[in-house]
Formats: C-alpha cells, structure tokens, sequence
C-alpha cells in the first residue's frame, strides 16, 4: 500500500500499529549467483545488502517559462542511483585495469582512471557497471564477470 514517500505492508489479522511503513527498498536474495567478481561467485541482491554508495548523474540547467507571471525559472536537476561500489566488491581495489564481461560474451577493459567512481547496480532486470563520468551508452550492461588486475 502507498505510504509517503515509500509503500507499507498491511495485514488484515495485524493492528495498523504493527504494519511495516517507510518501506522504500526491497532487496530479494535468492539461492542462485550469477555474477562473478574475482573468482567470487555472488548475486546484486547480495551486493547490495552489503555497504553502497550513490551517485550523482546527468547533472544538467533547466529552465521553465512560467505561464502564470511569464517570469523565467532556473533550476538543476539529476538523477541518483544507487549501488555496490568497486572498490567494496572486487578483489584489487588498488587495480591497473578491469575487465568486464556481459551476458553476450563480450570483454570490456576500463584502466582504473576509466572506473572510478563505478558502481554496479541494478536498473530494471539488468546489472550495469554505470560509470559517472560516462554517458549511459558507455556503462556496460549485462554484466556477469568483472576481474581486477594489477
């Protein structure tokens, strides 16, 4: 049910003072591991049920025309995600290069410099290593293997 910014669970047999609210995440952790990190087999729901970071992104000026008083307002706006950072989920966090393989098989090798600041997240039913400094069509979509290396 919807409550504030977020959603509550409601139970019928439950007094509304027992009902769960705020509730603004959920993360499933299931039996299965499907990604790799160093050798490490895991799951996003397991990353992310350990420490996260949050990004700022997109940072952009906009403007809007008020159609009230004709007066022109300027403002910011950007998106945030949130995920397991690199440097909390790889073997190497001082590594040379990362390589990243997607679901297709195809290999993506970023230096350290390329991925800092990375993290990788869940955006609708995919893992993405999104890169900040990056434009959207550059994060690696997919991903299932990420190695570091010196």
């Amino acid at each position: 049910m919807p409550h504030v910014d977020g959603m509550r669970f409601a139970a019928e047999n439950l007094h509304v003072s027992t009902w769960l609210k705020g509730v603004w995440r959920i993360i499933v952790v299931g039996p299965d591991k499907p990604l790799t990190m160093d050798g490490y087999h895991t799951s996003i729901g397991r990353l992310l049920l350990g420490p996260t970071r949050s990004v700022t992104l997109e940072q952009t000026d906009v403007m809007l025309r008020s159609q009230s008083d004709g007066q022109v307002r300027k403002g910011k706006t950007a998106a945030r995600v949130e995920g397991a950072g690199l440097a909390g989920i790889v073997g190497d966090p001082g590594f040379d290069t990362l390589q990243v393989l997607d679901a297709a098989g195809e290999e993506h090798v970023l230096t350290a410099a390329e991925a800092r600041g990375a993290v990788l997240a869940q955006m609708g039913n995919r893992i993405v290593l999104v890169l900040p400094e990056r434009g959207r069509v550059q994060w690696v979509a997919d991903v299932v293997e990420l190695v570091s290396e010196k």
